[in-house]
């Protein structure tokens, strides 16, 4: 898996070890970068392996090759500032902002693109039962049209799944239209200091243990206790941030065709 920019202090090594987890271990792309930044694949050569630098003109044009994110653009442009800058105040000023930025990466909240929040109340309500997220969810489907197909999806009562419909219509977390029930907000993410969180997660765990008493083959179920060292510990913690990120990007041009729940652990004993 392809380590995040942000656990990079340097925009060429980035550049580079990220052109070597490409097929081919990257043959052909200083060609296809130079043809995206319009220069000369010799520049890309002389600015990677030598003392050259890219402007920030070409450092966004970069971002884009690369389909970062808002905050990936922000820090990558910030390592070519760091890189270009000609005074050691300079410098200490772009390292600071940096560090920040660096820092702020490691809240999974900030890697998630954020939505208007719900009144804590509704919040209390919504994440009282997987039910709520999962009703939500089904409605994007477009094989599901009604408050029927839903209680025999889930195998809930329809009176039950009535109500949390009403619930869901009251605040814009589902929308009904001439086709049916379709999603309203493209996205809800709990903040980890809420007191909530637990309930949250333990919603969707329980409804997982469940799961495995019938698990389909397309099911994934992976647990492995073990001893590492801190230095892999917050290694691996980088990485399962870049798969969440990885995961959130890839959702969201994907047509909804299935439901499905991702719930990754990771902590120390």
């Amino acid at each position: 898996m392809q380590k995040s920019v942000f656990e990079y202090n340097d925009y060429k090594t980035y550049i580079k070890n990220r052109f070597l987890e490409m097929p081919k271990k990257g043959r052909g792309q200083f060609r296809k970068l130079a043809l995206h930044l319009d220069i000369n694949s010799v520049i890309i050569s002389q600015v990677l392996n030598g003392d050259r630098e890219f402007n920030l003109e070409q450092g966004i044009e970069i971002t884009d090759y690369f389909g970062f994110s808002d905050s990936e653009k922000e820090y990558f442009l910030l390592l070519i500032q760091f890189a270009r800058a000609g005074s050691h105040r300079l410098k200490e000023n772009f390292k600071n902002q940096i560090q920040r930025l660096k820092q702020k990466s490691y809240d999974i909240k900030n890697r998630i693109p954020k939505n208007k929040s719900l009144a804590i109340d509704v919040q209390a309500e919504f994440y009282s039962s997987w039910m709520y997220s999962g009703i939500r969810l089904l409605s994007d489907l477009p094989t599901i049209e009604n408050e029927f197909q839903m209680s025999e999806y889930f195998n809930l009562d329809l009176k039950k799944t009535r109500e949390i419909l009403q619930f869901l219509l009251k605040y814009d977390l589902v929308t009904q239209g001439s086709k049916g029930y379709e999603l309203g907000e493209q996205f809800v993410h709990i903040r980890k200091n809420s007191p909530l969180i637990t309930k949250h997660h333990s919603n969707w765990r329980n409804l997982a243990l469940n799961s495995m008493g019938n698990p389909k083959t397309t099911d994934l179920y992976f647990t492995s206790p073990m001893v590492l060292s801190r230095k892999t510990h917050h290694e691996v913690r980088q990485k399962i941030l870049s798969l969440i990120e990885s995961v959130m990007k890839d959702i969201k041009p994907s047509p909804s065709e299935t439901l499905s729940c991702l719930n990754i652990d990771w902590f120390a004993v």
